[in-house]
C-alpha cells in the first residue's frame, strides 16, 4: 500500500587519485532512481534511492558517520522534510554506516506531491564530526509511471453488482514484482452513502491465500491506489479479485466504474496493464445481495445521506458459486471488458490511503445448541454456536462436505450471547446481521464478501456436526503489528544496486515498526491495557470510525481521540492512518456535526500529528482551508480554535455551538447539572485555550504569524479571566477546588477540563481539582463506579498525570500521592463503571461505547466495539510509565520524557517498550517503599535524548539522590518529580532512586 514516501539512502566513496581536499569544499554528486523496497506480501514501502558519490580523499580513512536530507517542492524551495540520522555502534549495537552501508530514511507521507517534481540534497559528517556542505540538488518526480493512464475494466454486464476477477500470470520465479489496484464506483463523495463497501468494494486474494481489502474510504476527486509486493515460486501466479458496488454502474457517473489492475517487474516494466488476460463473472446472481438496513447514523445529519447505512444481506447461492475460483482459473468465463473514461478522467487525481490487511484466522470453541437426528426431509440438522474469542471486523470462513445439494444453511452474527445460548443477532446497536445460504451437492467454502463486527456466529440447520477446523473466519484491520509498515527504517548490507530488491537475509537497523509493549505486576492493569490495545488493534481500518459496529462515519472527537491512542499503542506505524484520518476531518464530507468539540478535535488532531511526525505539509495544505458542509456553515481555522466566538468584553469564548460536554448522557453518569452550558461554561473554555495554543503551533509551523499572536493573547486573556469567573467557593470536600458555568453547576467536564488545560493559578491548585474529581466521582460509592464516560475519564487521566509532570513550582507532596494514587485507581476500579466493568458486562473485548450495555444496564450504549473510551491505549504508555515525547518545535520523538508516576501501593513493577519513531525506548522499573528505593533501567536511542525523572512525591519528607550505572548524578526536584540535570542520550543507563 503506498502511503509513505521514503528515501533509501545508498552511501558510496569513489576512489580518487587526487591530493585531499578540505571538507567544505567537498562535492557530493547524488542521484536519484524509482524503487519499491518491501519484504513482505502483506506492506510494502514506495522508496526513491538517494544515493551519493564523495571523493575518497575527501575525507580519508574516515567513515560517514551521519547525514542530513532535505526534500522539497522544486517549484519554490519549500522544506518538507528535515532531520539528522545518526547510527553508531556504540548506541545501536550494529554497524557503522560504510561505504558499502545505506538506510532508509523516513519521509512524511506526501499524498500532496503525487504526480510533482520535488528536489532532494543531502549533507554528510565524518567521524570527526566534520562535514560537507549542501550537495547541488537533484530532482525527480513522484508518481508509478504510467499507473495514471491504465485502463479500468469490469464484466460484460455494466449493471452488475458483484464481480469476481482472475487472471493467470507468467512471472519468472523469486523475483519481485510490484501490483496496483485502484477501483472506484463513483465519484461521489463517500458520505453520501457511508456504506463500507466504500472500504470493501474489492477483496484481493493472491494464489488462493487473503491479502487485502479497499480501497479506503475518501470524498469525491480522489482515487484510492493500494499497492502490493508480489512474489511468485511457482510457474505461475493467479490474481483474484472480488468486487461489490451498491448502486448499479449504470449511473450518470458510469465512467468514474471499474477496476485498475496494473503490475511491473523489479525494474519498471509493465508486467499486466488494462483488461487484457483478465476474466470476469457476473456475481449478483450467486451473492443475490438484499441491501437491507444495516445499522443506524451514517452520519447522514443534515442532509449528508440517509441517517443510516446499507450493507448486503449475502444469501449465497451454492449451486452457482465456483468455490475454487480463487485458486484456478474458470475459462468459461467471459473476458473482461474495458470502461471508457478511466478511473483517473474528470480531474480525479491519484490518492494514497492506508493499507488495510485482511488474514484468516481459527474460531475457538463450538457449542451445540440442538441436533435432530433425521428430523427434516432433508437429513440431519445441527444448530451450533461458533466462538471466535473476541470481537474482530470481517466474516466468517465455513466448509460444508459434499451432499446436502439444495440445503439452505441460516448463519447469524453477533456481539453477544442470549440467556438461552443463542446469538443475539438483532443488537441493542440497531445491526441486523443474518444471511441464508443455499448449499450445493460438492464440498463447499463460504467467504461472504462483506465485513461485519462480531464475535459469534450462530449456524441454523447445518447438515453436519461442526469440526472446529472447518470453522474459520476472515479479519480485516490496519497493520500495527508488522514492522514492514511504511514507518520503518531498515539497515540493508548490499548498496552497489541502485535498483534494489529485498531479501529474506536483510538485516534490520532497529525495530521501527511494530506495538507498544507493557507488562505489570497487577493483572488488572495488565487486564485494562490489553482491552484497549485490543479494540484498537482489531477496530482500525481505513479511518477512524464512530463504531465499525453501528455508525461508520468519521465523527471528529471520536477521531481525533483514536489518533491519540493509536500514538500509544503504536507511535510509528501509526503514523499513515493518523495522517489519512486527520486529512479527512478536513474534507468536505468529512465533517459531522456542528459540536464544540468537534469543531476542536480538528486542531487537535493535525498539531499532534505535525508536531510528533515532523510533517508541516499536512498543515500546510489544509490550516487556512474553508469548508462548506451539508449544513451549509462555513468552517475554518477560526472555529476549530474557537476564535470565531471570542468576546473580547468578557475575554471568554461564549455560546460555543451545540456543546456535548459529555456523552452518551444517561443515569449512569454524574446527575448533577446534566446537560450543556447555554452562555460562559468552563468547560468550552478550556477546550478554547487547548485549541487556541494548539492552534498557535500550527500557525507558526504555517507562517501563519500574526494569527498565531492572535491565539496566544486570547489564550492569555481567557486564562486571566477564568479563574475569578468559574472558579466554586461551594467545593466538596473542604480544601477541594472546582470550576462552575454560569448556570451555578459544577459539572464534573466543568472542572476536568480546566486540569487539562492548567487553567488554575499554581500547580497546588490543580491537584485541589484532583480531590473534589475523586469525591464527586464516588458519590455512589465503588460499586457503582465513575461519574463521568469513559473518553471524558481519558482526559481527566491526561490532566491529572501532566499536574504531576516535571515543573518548577512546589507542590504539596501529600496532595501529588493522593493525586498518583486516584489516577491509578480509576485504570484498576471494578465498579460498573469502569473498564474492569466492562469487561464483566457481557464478557466484552473490546472497549464498549458506554460503560454500560443494554440489557446488562438498561441505559447502556449501544456497541461493545466503540474506540472512543479506549484512552488506557494511551494513558497506560505515555503518563503512568510516562514515556511520551517533549522536544519543543517539530519532530518531538528526539527529546523524550521518561516520567513513571506510580501509585504507593498495587504497582511494584513494570515493564515497556515503545518504538518510536526514533527507536525503541525501553524502560524496566521496580518500587520498594520500605527500603526507600525506587529503580529503573532505561535504553535510549542513539538519536533520542531522554529526561528522566523519579517519582519524589513517593518520599516526600526524605532527601534522595540519584545514580546512574553506579555513579552520583546531579538532579533537582521538579514539581513532583525528581529529575536528572543531564539528558541521556543513545545508551543503556540503569537509575537508582535513594531515600
Amino acid at each position: 500500500m503506498l502511503t509513505t514516501l521514503v528515501f533509501f539512502v545508498v552511501a558510496l566513496v569513489k576512489a580518487s587519485a587526487s591530493s585531499s581536499i578540505s571538507r567544505s569544499t567537498c562535492k557530493i554528486a547524488p542521484h536519484v532512481n524509482w524503487n519499491i523496497l518491501s519484504s513482505s506480501v502483506a506492506t510494502a514501502q514506495e522508496t526513491a534511492v538517494l544515493g551519493w558519490e564523495i571523493d575518497a580523499l575527501c575525507a580519508p580513512g574516515l567513515l560517514q558517520k551521519s547525514f542530513q536530507v532535505q526534500l522539497y517542492h522544486a517549484s519554490n524551495g519549500t522544506s518538507l522534510y528535515q532531520s539528522d540520522v545518526i547510527m553508531s555502534t556504540e548506541n545501536h549495537g550494529h554497524k557503522l554506516v560504510t561505504k558499502e552501508g545505506s538506510a532508509i530514511v523516513p519521509m512524511s507521507s506526501l499524498e500532496d506531491v503525487i504526480q510533482m517534481q520535488l528536489s532532494v540534497r543531502v549533507k554528510v559528517w565524518f567521524q570527526d564530526d566534520s562535514n560537507t556542505e549542501w550537495s547541488d540538488s537533484v530532482s525527480f518526480v513522484f508518481d508509478p509511471p504510467g499507473l495514471s493512464s491504465s485502463m479500468p475494466f469490469w464484466d460484460t454486464n455494466s449493471s452488475a453488482q458483484f464481480v469476481m476477477m482472475t487472471k493467470e500470470l507468467k512471472l519468472s520465479q523469486n523475483t519481485q514484482y510490484h501490483l496496483f489496484i485502484a477501483a472506484n464506483p463513483t465519484s461521489q463523495p463517500a458520505r453520501f452513502h457511508n456504506s463500507s463497501k466504500l472500504l470493501c468494494s474489492y477483496k484481493l486474494w493472491i494464489n488462493g491465500q487473503p491479502i487485502s481489502a479497499g480501497p479506503g474510504r475518501n470524498v469525491g476527486g480522489h482515487v484510492n491506489v493500494d499497492y502490493y509486493p508480489l512474489t511468485v515460486s511457482g510457474d505461475s501466479t493467479l490474481l483474484a479479485v472480488e468486487l461489490y458496488y451498491l448502486q448499479k454502474m449504470t449511473d450518470v457517473h458510469d465512467d468514474f466504474g471499474g477496476l485498475v489492475v496494473y503490475v511491473l517487474d523489479g525494474h519498471g516494466n509493465v508486467v499486466s496493464d488494462g483488461p487484457s488476460g483478465w476474466y470476469t463473472l457476473d456475481a449478483t446472481p450467486i451473492f443475490r445481495p438484499t441491501a437491507k438496513v444495516m445499522g443506524r447514523g451514517d452520519g447522514g445529519r443534515n442532509g449528508a445521506g440517509t441517517g443510516v447505512f446499507f450493507q448486503p444481506h449475502e444469501n449465497i447461492n451454492g449451486p452457482n458459486y465456483p468455490f475454487e475460483w480463487r485458486s484456478m482459473v474458470n475459462s468459461s468465463w467471459s473476458r473482461a471488458q474495458p470502461r471508457q473514461g478511466g478511473l483517473f478522467s474528470a480531474g480525479v487525481s491519484l490518492k494514497y490511503g492506508p493499507f488495510v490487511q485482511m488474514q484468516n484466522i481459527q474460531a475457538e470453541k463450538i457449542t451445540m445448541l440442538s441436533s435432530t437426528i433425521q428430523g427434516t426431509s432433508e437429513g440431519d440438522s445441527y444448530r451450533y454456536v461458533v466462538d471466535f474469542g473476541k470481537n474482530f471486523q470481517g466474516h466468517v470462513n465455513f466448509s460444508f462436505s459434499a451432499g446436502f445439494g439444495g440445503r439452505d444453511v441460516v448463519i447469524r452474527l453477533g456481539e453477544q450471547i442470549q440467556s438461552n445460548g443463542s446469538v443475539k443477532w438483532m443488537a441493542a446497536s440497531g445491526n441486523v446481521w443474518c444471511s441464508t445460504w443455499t448449499l450445493p451437492s460438492s464440498k463447499s467454502t463460504f467467504v461472504p464478501h462483506e465485513y461485519a463486527e462480531f464475535r459469534y456466529a450462530e449456524i441454523i440447520n447445518a447438515p453436519e456436526k461442526p469440526q472446529l477446523e472447518n470453522m474459520m473466519g476472515w479479519r480485516v484491520s490496519y497493520p500495527f503489528e508488522n514492522s514492514d509498515n511504511p514507518s520503518s527504517i531498515r539497515l540493508v548490507d548490499d548498496a552497489k544496486d541502485s535498483f534494489l530488491h529485498s531479501s529474506s537475509k536483510t538485516p534490520m537497523l532497529r525495530e521501527q515498526g511494530g506495538l507498544t509493549q507493557f507488562q505489570s505486576n497487577d493483572e488488572n492493569l495488565n487486564s485494562v491495557w490489553q482491552l484497549a490495545k485490543y479494540t484498537l488493534i482489531s477496530g482500525t481500518l481505513d479511518l477512524n470510525t464512530d463504531s465499525n459496529t453501528r455508525q461508520r462515519d468519521v465523527c471528529n472527537l471520536d477521531a481525533w481521540l483514536q489518533t491519540e491512542y493509536q500514538g500509544g499503542i503504536a507511535p510509528t506505524t501509526a503514523q499513515a492512518i493518523r495522517k489519512r484520518v486527520t486529512q479527512f476531518m478536513y474534507e468536505l464530507r468529512g465533517y459531522v456535526n456542528y459540536w464544540t468539540e468537534f469543531l476542536v478535535a480538528h486542531v487537535f488532531a493535525l498539531d499532534s500529528y505535525t508536531t510528533e511526525y515532523d510533517d508541516a505539509g499536512l498543515a500546510q495544505n489544509v490550516w487556512n482551508s474553508t469548508m462548506v458542509p451539508p449544513m451549509g456553515l462555513p468552517l475554518s481555522k477560526y472555529n476549530y480554535t474557537l476564535s470565531a466566538y471570542y468576546d473580547s468584553t468578557a475575554d471568554l469564548v461564549r455560546k460555543t455551538p451545540k456543546p456535548l460536554v459529555d456523552w452518551p448522557r444517561s443515569e449512569q453518569i454524574d446527575t448533577t447539572g446534566p446537560g450543556a452550558c447555554n452562555d460562559k461554561c468552563a468547560s468550552m473554555n478550556a477546550w478554547a485555550v487547548l485549541a487556541m495554543e494548539a492552534g498557535a503551533r500550527l500557525a507558526q509551523n504555517t507562517n501563519d504569524f500574526e494569527y498565531q499572536q492572535m491565539l496566544l493573547k486570547m489564550a492569555g486573556d481567557i486564562r486571566s479571566t477564568a479563574q475569578k469567573t468559574f472558579a466554586s467557593t461551594n467545593c466538596q470536600p473542604a480544601g477541594s477546588a472546582c470550576y462552575m458555568d454560569d448556570d451555578n453547576t459544577t459539572k464534573l467536564p466543568s472542572t476536568i477540563l480546566p486540569l487539562l488545560a492548567n487553567l488554575t493559578e499554581s500547580a497546588a491548585d490543580s491537584l485541589k481539582l484532583v480531590s473534589f474529581l475523586k469525591a464527586r466521582n464516588q458519590q455512589r460509592g465503588l460499586p457503582h463506579g465513575l461519574e463521568v464516560s469513559g473518553w471524558m475519564a481519558g482526559l481527566m487521566l491526561k490532566g491529572i498525570y501532566e499536574t504531576l509532570a516535571p515543573h518548577g513550582q512546589d507542590v504539596p507532596m501529600d496532595l501529588a500521592s493522593q493525586a498518583a494514587d486516584y489516577a491509578y485507581s480509576v485504570l484498576v476500579a471494578d465498579g460498573t463503571n469502569s473498564w474492569i466493568g466492562m469487561m464483566q458486562q457481557g464478557n466484552a473485548t473490546m472497549t464498549m461505547e458506554a460503560w454500560t450495555i443494554s440489557p446488562e444496564v438498561g441505559e447502556g450504549g449501544g456497541t461493545m466495539s466503540h474506540p472512543w473510551t479506549a484512552s488506557p491505549a494511551a494513558i497506560v504508555p505515555r503518563y503512568l510509565a510516562g514515556i511520551r515525547p517533549i522536544a519543543l518545535g517539530l519532530y518531538s520523538w528526539k527529546r523524550v520524557a521518561v516520567y513513571p508516576i506510580l501509585p504507593t501501593s498495587g504497582l511494584s513493577t513494570l515493564q515497556i517498550e515503545v518504538p518510536s519513531p526514533q527507536g525503541v525506548v525501553v524502560m524496566n522499573c521496580s518500587l520498594s517503599l520500605s527500603s526507600s528505593k525506587f529503580q529503573m533501567s532505561v535504553t535510549v536511542p542513539g538519536n533520542t535524548a531522554a529526561h528522566i525523572c523519579a517519582p519524589k512525591y513517593l518520599f516526600p519528607t526524605a532527601s534522595c539522590n540519584m545514580k546512574v550505572n553506579g555513579m552520583s548524578a546531579s538532579s533537582s526536584v521538579q514539581g513532583a518529580l525528581q529529575c536528572l540535570q543531564e539528558d541521556k542520550i543513545g545508551g543503556s543507563y540503569n537509575i537508582e532512586f535513594l531515600c
